[in-house]
C-alpha cells in the first residue's frame, strides 16, 4: 500500500480504526496530499528530533537497556509497573508464552541493579564545559525518565561513550570483558556513531553510506541481544535518514528544534482563555516584543563584544618573567627585557606587570577558563593540526611600543596508547583518552581556541 492510498484510507476510517491504521503504517492524511505535485516520501523532512532524538534513543535507554525507573529501589510494585510500562513493546509470541521466565523484558535483564547504579554514577561524574548540556541529577528515575531532545542527543553523545565503558568493562582482565560483551559493545557503538552522523552541521555523501552501514549494524545486532523487543516505528522511519541527508543535506538545520521554541514562544503568552482573541492577543505580545528590541537600535550589532574578562594586575615573579619573555620573543624576536638600560629609540619592552585573566569568551555560548569545567581546550598547533590540553593560567602582558598578548599556560595532552583493543573502540566512540604532560604556551586568538568535547568526549589520566 502506498502512502498516499494509506492516508486516504486513514480519512475515511472511524477515530477507533485510525489508531490501528497508525500503528500498522504509521501514516495519517495531510491536507499537502491533495496538491497534485506533492510526494509525500520525498518531499517531507524526517524530524530527528522526535525521530531519533526522542524516538530511537529513548527507546534504546528506557526499553532496551530498561533503565526506565527508580533505580536505587526496585520494590515488588515497581517491578509490575515496568511491566506495565513496557508491555507494548513485547512482541505478541512472546505476550502469548505461558513460561514467565520468557516473559520477562530482555531490557530489565540487561544491565542488574548494580550495574544500572554504576552507569548512572557514572554519567553523574562526567564534566562537561559551559555550553554543553548538563544531565539532571534524578537522572534514571521514574521523576526524571523523561529528557529533552537536546539532553538525550548529550547523552549518547557524550556522556554514554564515557560512561558505559566503565561499565561493560568492569573487572580484569580487560581482554575477558571485551569479548564476553562484544555484541553489547558493537551496538552501543552502532546507535552512538549514528547519533554523531546525524547531529552533524555539514554532510557529505560518505556521511550518509557510513549512517546506513552502522544502522544496519545496530539492527541487526539488536536482534539478537533484544529479541523479544520489537521494532518500533520510529525504527523504520530511520532508514530514510541517508536519503534525507542527501536530500537536504544536515537534518539538524531542517529539524524541529526552531519551530519547538517558537511553540514555547506562543505558549508562555498569557490568553486568559479567550479563544476568540488568541490570534490578536499573539500579534500584539510579538509587535511588543519587536518594539522592545527595536529599542536598542542598530548600535548593538555593531559593537563587538567583549571576549576577555580581565581580572586584578600583579607583579610577575623574575623566573616567571624571563620564561613568558622568551616566549614572547618567538613572535617577536626584538622584544626587549625591560631591565636591559638603557633602551634605544623604538625599543619594543615588555612590562613586568600583568593582568589575570578570568575567561575568555569563545562564542555559542563557551567560554575558557583555568577553572573547571571549562579549562580542557582545543587549539591548533603550528603545523594546522588539532591538539588539546588543560589550562592552568591566562594572563595577559602589555609593553612599551608593543601592543602586548595574551597567552595560555596549559598541561598539554597526548593520546594514551592501549595495548588492546580498548583503543579502538574508544576511537570509534569518538572518545580521547589522554595523559598531561609538561607546562608549555600558546597564544590566545579566538579562532584557535575550541572546546573538544562538541567533537569528543575525554578520559584524563591525572
Amino acid at each position: 500500500m502506498t502512502t498516499l492510498a494509506a492516508a486516504r484510507k486513514w480519512t475515511d476510517a472511524t477515530q477507533t480504526a485510525r489508531k490501528k491504521l497508525v500503528k500498522q503504517t504509521g501514516v495519517r492524511t495531510s491536507e499537502l496530499n491533495r496538491l497534485t505535485y506533492w510526494d509525500p516520501v520525498k518531499n517531507v523532512v524526517l524530524g530527528i528530533m522526535h525521530n531519533w532524538f526522542e524516538g530511537v534513543l529513548q527507546h534504546h535507554f528506557r526499553y532496551r537497556w530498561g533503565i526506565n525507573s527508580n533505580i536505587n529501589k526496585q520494590t515488588e510494585s515497581d517491578a509490575k509497573e515496568s511491566e506495565a510500562g513496557t508491555s507494548d513493546y513485547l512482541t505478541e509470541e512472546v505476550t502469548e508464552n505461558d513460561d514467565e521466565e520468557e516473559n520477562v523484558s530482555p531490557g530489565r535483564s540487561f544491565w542488574n541493579i548494580d550495574q544500572k547504579k554504576k552507569l548512572i554514577s557514572c554519567v553523574r561524574e562526567v564534566v562537561v564545559p559551559t555550553g554543553v548540556t548538563q544531565m539532571p541529577i534524578g537522572l534514571g528515575t521514574a521523576k526524571n525518565s523523561k529528557l529533552k531532545a537536546s539532553k538525550w542527543h548529550t547523552l549518547f553523545a557524550i556522556h554514554l561513550p564515557l560512561a558505559a565503558i566503565s561499565v561493560f568493562v568492569d573487572s580484569e582482565p580487560i581482554e575477558k570483558c571485551l569479548a564476553k560483551n562484544e555484541e553489547a559493545i558493537e551496538n552501543f557503538i552502532a546507535v552512538v556513531r549514528c547519533t554523531n552522523i546525524v547531529g552533524l552541521d555539514k554532510v557529505r555523501k560518505e556521511d550518509s553510506e557510513k549512517f546506513t552501514l552502522e544502522y544496519s549494524k545496530y539492527t541487526s545486532s539488536a536482534e539478537n541481544i533484544f529479541p523479544n523487543i520489537k521494532r518500533l516505528p520510529n525504527h523504520h522511519y530511520t532508514l530514510h535518514i541517508p536519503e534525507q541527508m542527501r536530500w537536504w543535506g544536515p537534518l539538524l538545520e531542517v529539524s524541529e528544534f526552531p519551530g519547538e521554541q517558537l511553540i514555547g514562544k506562543l505558549q508562555k503568552c498569557k490568553t486568559n482563555r479567550n479563544t476568540k482573541q488568541t490570534p490578536m492577543t499573539m500579534m500584539e505580545k510579538f509587535c511588543q516584543a519587536q518594539r522592545l528590541q527595536a529599542l536598542h537600535g542598530l548600535d548593538c550589532v555593531l559593537a563587538e563584544e567583549k571576549s576577555i574578562r580581565g581580572g586584578a594586575k600583579f607583579e610577575l615573579s623574575k623566573g616567571a618573567y624571563q620564561e613568558i619573555l622568551g616566549f614572547c620573543r618567538q613572535a617577536t624576536p626584538d622584544l626587549r627585557s625591560c631591565a636591559d638600560f638603557p633602551h634605544p629609540d623604538g625599543a619594543k619592552v615588555m612590562f613586568t606587570l600583568a593582568k589575570e585573566v578570568h575567561g575568555w569568551d569563545c562564542g555559542r555560548g563557551m567560554r575558557i577558563s583555568k577553572h573547571t569545567p571549562n579549562n580542557m581546550i582545543q587549539y591548533d598547533t603550528t603545523d594546522g593540526h588539532a591538539a588539546y590540553g588543560q589550562v592552568t593560567n591566562v594572563v595577559q602582558v602589555t609593553g612599551y611600543r608593543w601592543a602586548g598578548t595574551t597567552y595560555i599556560q596549559l598541561l598539554p595532552a597526548r593520546e594514551f596508547q592501549h595495548s588492546n583493543c580498548l583503543g579502538d573502540i574508544l576511537r570509534r566512540l569518538s572518545v580521547l583518552h589522554v595523559q598531561l604532560g609538561t607546562p608549555r604556551y600558546i597564544y590566545l586568538p579566538a579562532c584557535h581556541s575550541l572546546w573538544p568535547v562538541n567533537n569528543d568526549a575525554m578520559i584524563i589520566d591525572l
